[in-house]
């Protein structure tokens, strides 16, 4: 048997949505955009609605849309799920988060979790890092 411990500060137990909020999916995986799709589409929202679910493949699109969201009330409360490798155009997820300001409402979704360099700069900056391979199983929710 194992003794049971609390997860580490970094990993986020789940992810919590505000009702309308917008959900911004960074990543050059179509494979990726798609389990984050199917995850999304399987929610229960009830009464709520669920997000706009906002795709990116690359980071230059992703500041573009940024900067000219700047005046839409939804982007802050958006929650952005973003991938360390971002292609050979663009410079990884973390600069990214750092160059838009998002820190605390960012999750870095990576299969880098395990490099300890990604993992320090994620504690440093204050991203919750989530394994990519974990990305089916963690509990989506919504606030109330």
């Amino acid at each position: 048997s194992l003794p049971q411990t609390s997860p580490p500060k970094w990993f986020p137990e789940r992810i919590v949505l505000s009702p309308l909020a917008w959900v911004v999916i960074i990543d050059d995986s179509p494979l990726v955009h798609e389990i984050w799709r199917f995850r999304f589409a399987r929610l229960p929202a009830g009464d709520l609605q669920k997000p706009g679910l906002i795709h990116f493949e690359n980071g230059g699109d992703a500041e573009s849309w940024f900067e000219q969201s700047a005046m839409d009330p939804r982007r802050e409360d958006a929650t952005y799920l973003v991938d360390y490798d971002l292609g050979a155009t663009s410079k990884n997820g973390l600069d990214l988060i750092a160059r838009l300001g998002i820190e605390k409402t960012s999750v870095l979704v990576t299969g880098r979790s395990d490099d300890p360099r990604v993992l320090s700069r994620c504690m440093e900056m204050g991203v919750r890092l989530l394994p990519k391979d974990l990305a089916e199983y963690v509990p989506i929710l919504f606030q109330t």
